[in-house]
């Protein structure tokens, strides 16, 4: 997803941990929604020049299932671009 913001950078609305619990709440928040454990935030750079990025790494279980879910975040030229991963917890 790329989405216009109004902030410069990633940093500009918090620390990966400060991201990482916004994640959570809004998780959490969602219909069914039993459990949310966040797993890991951490920071990484990369392309285009260095740009930094917010990498989370964490678990929601609820009424349909459990799944993970990896995310990376940044922002570049005034747009907030997020990759998320998705996978089913698989059936033993």
């Amino acid at each position: 997803a790329v989405d216009p913001v109004k902030i410069q950078r990633i940093q500009d609305i918090g620390s990966p941990a400060d991201v990482g619990k916004r994640i959570v709440g809004l998780e959490q928040r969602k219909e069914g929604v039993t459990l949310v454990e966040l797993l890991e935030s951490r920071q990484a750079n990369g392309p285009p020049n260095d740009t930094i990025y917010y990498c989370f790494d964490y678990v929601v279980e609820s009424t349909r299932g459990e799944k993970r879910y990896l995310a990376k975040a940044g922002v570049k030229d005034q747009r907030l671009y997020v990759l998320t991963v998705e996978v089913k917890r698989p059936e033993y």
